[in-house]
């Protein structure tokens, strides 16, 4: 608030007394504080003359003002700037350029602020070069923290920032935006920033979210990216009768995993960078640990080929029966349903070192299974005389008892996969 007196005598009395009062607000999108109504009162019979509303956004986007003498609904002003945030020309609600007091409202300035071509006191508001407000009546500018006087290009008190040596334009203390005020703005009075404040300003709010987004975005998709596509297509192997590859596969792709959520969890803390590099290198590690310690048997093809293997035969070269196939798939953890039963079958295709594609797509009793039996369905698998779904091996897996495990995993899989299987042995 403050009060100023006009229409002095000789005698230094004074005949009236104009107080204007401002609503100040620093919680609004422009960053900084800014008047949000401007009062203006007789101070001696306290009657208000005129009063002043401000709309914001990012910047001032209108003001109306209402009079004693003017509509009751107001008089409202759009504000549009130029490049450096100064307003250039004020309209009225049906976009006409404004004329007040004879005078239409545009503005220009030279680089320090100075109107030129125009009578600031007869300008529609008081927001001025780079949008901030000018006091006609002493013809200065409010900064803030400090008056800015355009016509000398300094401040009319001491910076209390000190300088520092590496920045000589910052040790005066009365200079404006560095002498450079065609590409700084001080809205502060304290320090020049860049015309593109705003931007600058969002951008060093948010910095810190960006980077630690994209790291966590390139490490799941560098590190976990890898991770889950070892996972499926390990799966994919165990349900096509490669259950060693397969869980080979899938368990690798499950700590390359695990080291990727370790890094994004970690990627938060004050350590974060640090446990994503350490990370990163566990899977060097890890992966070159894998690389020279893999299975000897294994023969894998990338590039879209299949994954070929060989089965590890039986030591002594012993050759299981038709009655071992339960006992050897209940000892290694295997489910039988008790609809189910086994038989060699020497018409059976089966190499020891094929994939098996002979792999059912779903439990739908009536859809055909893929890969080499495109026309074969569940129900030619069930047994009406035993009333069971009879899953057939080759006698030359009864030579291997690792394929013998993976075959009946694979096959006991789909077997169990729904009730709709069951439908058929009900």
């Amino acid at each position: 608030m403050h009060e100023i007196n006009a229409n002095a005598d000789v005698d230094n009395t004074y005949e009236s007394a104009t107080l204007t009062e401002y609503l100040v607000e620093n919680r609004n999108p422009t960053g900084y504080q800014q008047v949000l109504v401007e009062r203006v009162t007789d101070a001696l019979t306290n009657t208000e003359t005129k009063r002043v509303v401000y709309t914001f956004g990012h910047d001032i986007i209108a003001q109306t003002s209402y009079t004693p003498s003017g509509p009751v609904q107001g008089e409202t002003l759009v504000l549009h700037y130029d490049g450096h945030g100064s307003t250039r020309i004020l309209t009225n609600l049906l976009a006409a350029i404004a004329t007040i007091g004879g005078q239409r409202q545009l503005f220009f300035y030279d680089a320090y602020g100075n109107a030129l071509g125009f009578n600031a006191a007869l300008a529609g508001t008081t927001h001025l070069y780079s949008g901030e407000q000018f006091d006609s009546r002493i013809n200065q500018q409010y900064l803030r923290a400090r008056w800015y006087d355009a016509s000398t290009g300094r401040f009319g008190s001491l910076d209390p920032y000190r300088g520092t040596n590496e920045d000589p334009q910052s040790l005066h203390k009365y200079l404006y935006t560095h002498a450079d005020p065609i590409n700084g703005i001080d809205p502060t009075g304290h320090f020049m920033a860049s015309v593109m404040v705003g931007f600058a300003s969002a951008l060093k709010q948010h910095l810190p979210t960006l980077i630690e987004g994209a790291v966590i975005a390139g490490t799941l998709l560098g590190i976990g990216g890898p991770g889950a596509y070892l996972r499926n297509h390990g799966l994919k192997l165990m349900s096509e009768g490669a259950y060693d590859l397969g869980f080979y596969y899938y368990e690798f792709g499950t700590r390359v995993l695990g080291l990727a959520f370790f890094a994004v969890e970690g990627f938060s803390t004050a350590i974060g960078m640090q446990l994503l590099a350490t990370s990163a290198m566990q899977l060097g590690r890890l992966a070159a640990s894998r690389l020279l310690n893999s299975p000897s048997r294994m023969s894998v093809a990338f590039a879209g080929q299949r994954p070929t293997m060989e089965w590890l035969p039986n030591a002594g070269g012993v050759v299981r029966s038709e009655k071992d196939l339960v006992r050897i798939a209940r000892q290694n953890g295997l489910k039988v349903p008790n609809y189910v039963k086994f038989k060699v079958d020497h018409d059976l295709e089966f190499l020891p070192k094929d994939m098996m594609e002979k792999t059912a797509k779903g439990p739908n009793v009536d859809k055909p299974i893929g890969g080499r039996m495109p026309n074969v369905k569940w129900n030619d698998f069930f047994d009406k005389v035993s009333g069971k779904i009879v899953i057939r091996v080759h006698p030359d897996a009864l030579k291997s008892d690792e394929a013998i495990v993976a075959i009946l995993a694979h096959e006991l899989h789909d077997c169990t996969l729904g009730d709709r299987i069951k439908q058929i042995v009900g």
